[in-house]
């Protein structure tokens, strides 16, 4: 009936009490349904934070820091772990249409 025990217990929805990478994947299977997506964005985000949630970038770009797991520019660390997954998302989705796509451009400048 219940996926798991946590799932049974969760008041809500089960996905919100998920570690930031369940989460992530979680995240990118639904919307790509693809392992390789998935590990890409942890490559990505490997070198970019660390998953790091609270990771601060020290140097500024207008005035603005990169900040949380993505590393998304204004970003702020203490946003909840999901909040900043999803904005990552959204942002890799927008700008490079997939993770894969993203790793890529890393890789080529060390910055997405």
């Amino acid at each position: 009936m219940f996926a798991s025990q946590a799932q049974a217990q969760a008041p809500g929805n089960y996905v919100e009490l998920l570690a930031p990478k369940q989460y992530a994947k979680h995240k990118v299977t639904a919307i790509w349904g693809d392992s390789k997506q998935y590990s890409c964005l942890t490559s990505l985000w490997g070198k970019e934070s660390g998953w790091n949630p609270k990771a601060q970038n020290h140097v500024k770009v207008n005035g603005k820091r990169a900040g949380g797991i993505p590393q998304i520019l204004g970003l702020s660390p203490k946003l909840h772990p999901h909040v900043q997954i999803d904005l990552g998302i959204k942002y890799i989705i927008h700008r490079y249409n997939t993770p894969c796509r993203a790793w890529a451009f890393w890789q080529k400048g060390k910055w997405y």
